[in-house]
């Protein structure tokens, strides 16, 4: 990651390591800046290690992470939307 300039944090149980924590983490925990450049460098340090990307996990936490968006967005426009129409109908 380092050799092809990714912008990354390190995260969760490696990071502990890596400050001296007596911890013990099989996996790697990542923040990566979501630019064009930066996906591109992070793809090449990918190719390069020979990682596989488990695209149907990625799919579904995408398809989950669009929903509750989704949720977030009408339950907020929601109770505006209501006193729009109120007022459209002149019921306000």
């Amino acid at each position: 990651m380092r050799a092809h300039r990714v912008r990354a944090l390190l995260m969760g149980g490696q990071a502990c390591v890596f400050y001296g924590a007596a911890e013990f983490s099989r996996d790697t925990d990542l923040v990566i800046v979501a630019d064009s450049v930066n996906l591109g460098r992070l793809r090449n340090a990918l190719a390069e290690l020979r990682a596989e990307v488990n695209e149907v996990e990625f799919e579904k936490a995408l398809q989950a992470e669009e929903s509750e968006e989704r949720e977030r967005d009408r339950l907020h426009w929601l109770p505006l939307r209501v006193e729009l129409e109120k007022l459209r109908h002149g019921t306000a």
